[in-house]
């Protein structure tokens, strides 16, 4: 940005190129919450197949579906705070809820996935409420496999 803006959803620090600045939001878990889910709920698939096969297979069903609205609002919410909140002062904690006898790992996934997005989506809407945003925003992180 070319300004600073103040919220007390994110902080914001002097970018390295003068008369810039950054937004920083903390989500905590984005990558460690795939990591989570790998290790407790996909123990029988290396990383590589984790990474590599079973999410972006997983996501391409889903997004192929004719009935996409509809297994949307059948996924499980997923809150992600596996290692709670820089941003506040209650100890906050991740979770999932809607869950029920149909739901399988590939709909917790998604669900897990389309909570981390979400909450990308809440910083990126409060941002843009403070200051313009360009067509192409900047992240950092990621999960092992993932490039952007």
């Amino acid at each position: 940005m070319d300004r600073p803006v103040s919220s007390p959803n994110f902080n914001v620090r002097c970018h390295v190129i003068p008369n810039r600045w950054v937004t920083f939001f903390v989500l905590n878990t984005g990558d460690k919450a795939l990591e989570w889910f790998h290790s407790v709920l996909c123990k029988d698939m290396t990383e590589s197949q984790f990474y590599g096969d079973y999410i972006p297979t997983v996501l391409a069903d889903f997004f192929a579906s004719d009935d996409i609205d509809e297994r949307d609002a059948r996924l499980p919410v997923f809150v992600p705070y596996l290692q709670g909140s820089r941003c506040s002062l209650e100890q906050l904690t991740a979770s999932f809820s809607g869950l029920d006898l149909e739901t399988t790992r590939d709909k917790m996934l998604v669900g897990l996935i389309k909570g981390n997005a979400s909450y990308h989506g809440q910083h990126l809407r409060e941002v843009a409420r403070l200051v313009a945003l360009r067509p192409k925003v900047m992240t950092s992180g990621g999960a092992p496999g993932f490039t952007a």
